[in-house]
């Protein structure tokens, strides 16, 4: 049976970035954090957030019957341990089934964490306000939520409970990859995999006057990069101008260089879909439009951000990457485009 990793720990500790090394190394599924927020949820948020842990991690069990490892971002644990932190007892709604369903030994768990001073200083910056009130209204937040992890789940869950502190150097974050490689790669080898089918994508990184444009998506409420298929004898260069003119408007616009290329894998319709992404870096020599192209399930906002500020809109691990690498790449103490 191959193997599941869900990836727990406290905001702003690096959830993200540890997954996306991962996948950049292994052939991994990976299942996102629910956001109600993004699903426009408005009542009732905990239950909802307990509901779709659960309907992921049986989706994770759906893939590893099929023959493919897979990684979560957060569980149904992450609602425990808020309720523990909070009053430091179990909640009601916590029960043997939900035990039982994380308990097994092709399941790990790894909890990250940092110091109490660090937590300190991110939890302002914590977008949800709910949890921002409970940290500071209970001077012990950070402790019972430490305890949850490191005494209370581990007598409770059969599964194994990994807790690492993530300092502030590569080591530690580097031995985490590891210790998650190594447990995926141990996994025992299906004898039936599903179909696996291959897209080759684009994504334009466009810059004008050092600021990195990135587009808003209305109906799932989060920030990325212009991307999309390559169609027909388009080679990736092409495919990224067409996509940031169809996606935004913006057509007079220079290639660069390519950044980056990563794969990310999931399940669709009884097959596995691997879709490869190559980031390219586009230099916008003015911003000149035309009517935008969507296709029918889109509908973006154009927004240009500093580089700093653009790293914290985006939604996942690999966009942020690569706007860093861009950063790096093209200098940006420097104006670009000529003015004009």
């Amino acid at each position: 049976m191959p193997r599941i990793v869900i990836v727990e720990g406290l905001w702003g500790i690096g959830k993200s970035t540890l997954i996306s090394a991962v996948r950049r190394r292994l052939p991994i599924l990976f299942i996102s954090e629910p956001s109600y927020l993004i699903s426009g949820i408005k009542s009732d948020i905990s239950r909802w957030y307990r509901e779709e842990h659960d309907k992921q991690l049986r989706l994770a069990k759906k893939y590893a019957e099929y023959g493919e490892n897979v990684i979560l971002e957060r569980s149904i644990l992450s609602s425990v341990a808020f309720h523990y932190a909070q009053h430091r007892v179990l909640p009601a709604w916590f029960t043997a089934s939900n035990i039982k369903s994380l308990s097994s030994p092709e399941l790990r768990i790894f909890f990250l964490h940092g110091d109490k001073r660090s937590f300190s200083k991110t939890v302002p910056t914590i977008w949800d306000r709910s949890v921002r009130r409970a940290v500071f209204k209970n001077p012990d937040f950070y402790e019972n939520y430490l305890r949850f992890f490191r005494k209370v789940a581990p007598c409770l869950i059969a599964s194994k409970i990994i807790c690492i502190k993530a300092e502030s150097n590569d080591r530690v974050f580097t031995a985490a990859r590891q210790q998650i490689i190594d447990f995926l790669r141990d996994a025992p080898k299906a004898e039936k995999r599903l179909k696996e089918t291959v897209f080759r994508c684009a994504s334009a990184i466009a810059v004008y006057r050092n600021k990195f444009l990135l587009i808003y998506s209305r109906r799932h409420r989060y920030y990325s990069l212009p991307q999309g298929h390559r169609s027909g004898n388009e080679n990736l260069n092409q495919t990224a101008l067409r996509e940031l003119r169809e996606e935004t408007g913006f057509y007079d616009a220079k290639i660069i260089a390519p950044i980056d290329t990563y794969n990310y894998r999931f399940y669709l319709k009884k097959t596995i879909v691997r879709k490869e992404i190559t980031c390219i870096l586009v230099k916008l020599n003015s911003l000149k439009r035309i009517s935008k192209a969507f296709e029918r399930h889109e509908s973006y906002i154009n927004f240009f951000y500093s580089p700093k500020d653009a790293e914290k809109k985006l939604r996942w691990a690999e966009d942020k990457s690569v706007v860093n690498r861009a950063r790096e790449i093209i200098g940006m103490e420097k104006v670009l485009p000529p003015k004009g």
